[in-house]
């Protein structure tokens, strides 16, 4: 099974940051950056696919070990383009709750955007990209395909 990086709380401040000051340098303007409650039905997806693998280890440590690292979205208009945590953000979809914890960054004067979605949150293609051998996360796998029906 190939190694996946988790975002937790120890780096994600560096992440956090690192994010702020790339767009700040994209669009030269200030970015504030808060901490919210985001309503899930508002994501909007900025990549094309979620890794199957990755989802499985997500799910499986959001119910056994309480994960609950905030996501970093990007607000335009109403809308929240996912930057960091597509997966967690799928997975708390997918466990009907309405609400996620992120980090919004939020562009002053507004003139930011986030990239156009392909896909809904809930339509976002499921790919296999790496071969899960632990029979453990493989029954996590599992589980989470009966939810995803």
């Amino acid at each position: 099974m190939r190694e996946i990086e988790l975002v937790d709380y120890e780096n994600l401040p560096k992440r956090l940051e690192s994010i702020r000051k790339s767009f700040e340098n994209i669009y030269n303007v200030y970015i504030q950056v808060d901490l919210e409650e985001i309503p899930l039905t508002r994501l909007l997806p900025t990549e094309p696919f979620l890794e199957k693998d990755k989802l499985a280890l997500v799910f499986k440590k959001i119910i056994e070990e309480n994960y609950r690292t905030p996501i970093i979205v990007a607000k335009h208009n109403e809308a929240y383009g996912i930057l960091d945590g597509h997966h967690r953000a799928y997975i708390w979809k997918k466990l009907n709750r309405g609400y996620i914890h992120g980090y919004v960054l939020k562009f002053y004067p507004n003139t930011g955007s986030i990239p156009k979605s392909v896909y809904s949150l809930d339509a976002m293609p499921i790919l296999d990209v790496g071969e899960i051998d632990d029979p453990y996360l493989l029954g996590w796998s599992q589980i989470l395909s009966l939810l995803v029906l």
